[in-house]
């Protein structure tokens, strides 16, 4: 069986903004930038999201802040921890960002998505021979066969994807995990606490509003 990793951190220092240019305070700013978060894992809204995100070069997702400061703290643990025999698989890679960062130490990177827009752009982002990318529905298990019958065992890169996902289908993207790792991959999650809304907006009450992020 594979071996759950599981790391979880509270994303104080995340100042997220997917409107730039936006006027709104930050408490505004926030629901609009985890609304897509709170309706959960939903094809079609996903799929809007990103025809939104990337029909407009000043916009980018809120999550996007640097492909090298995101992964600083584990990236080298996957380096260690994971064998370069196996495909890495990065869940939920939407443009494709923090793929093409773990395809320069790992050998093969797939990277795969719910959402076909998000698919297409990382596609054409792709700067590397040795990524490949694809539409996946965790929640479609017989998709999920087909790619563990293509890939073998695979380990996974799985990043702010599982509290995007409503509780009653949490259990068939575990699954799924647990189905693409099969007997020989690793799985490694990391996940925003909880409180993160709560948690930036104390920070606001405290020391006024934040800065909007650079694109």
């Amino acid at each position: 069986m594979p071996t759950l990793g599981s790391e979880t951190r509270q994303w104080t220092g995340f100042v997220c903004n997917a409107y730039p240019n936006s006027q709104t305070t930050f408490s505004q700013r926030l629901l609009m930038t985890t609304r897509v978060f709170q309706v959960r894992n939903d094809r079609d809204v996903w799929e809007s999201y990103w025809q939104q995100v990337t029909a407009s070069a000043s916009t980018r997702p809120p999550w996007d802040w640097g492909s090298a400061e995101a992964m600083a703290p584990y990236l080298a643990t996957l380096v260690d921890s994971y064998s370069p025999d196996l495909p890495l698989v990065d869940v939920g890679c939407g443009d494709g960002t923090l793929t093409r960062a773990l395809a320069e130490s790992f050998p093969r990177v797939i990277g795969v998505d719910i959402s076909a827009s998000a698919i297409t752009e990382a596609q054409r982002n792709r700067a590397a021979a040795n990524i490949e990318y694809q539409q996946l529905d965790l929640t479609d298990l017989n998709g999920v066969d087909a790619l563990h019958d293509r890939l073998g065992d695979a380990n996974l890169h799985v990043r702010g994807v599982l509290h995007a996902i409503s509780p009653e289908s949490r259990p068939a993207a575990l699954a799924a995990l647990t189905t693409l790792a099969g007997r020989g991959g690793q799985v490694f999650d990391i996940e925003m606490s909880p409180e993160l809304t709560d948690i930036l907006d104390n920070l606001s009450r405290r020391f006024g509003d934040l800065p909007v992020r650079a694109v």
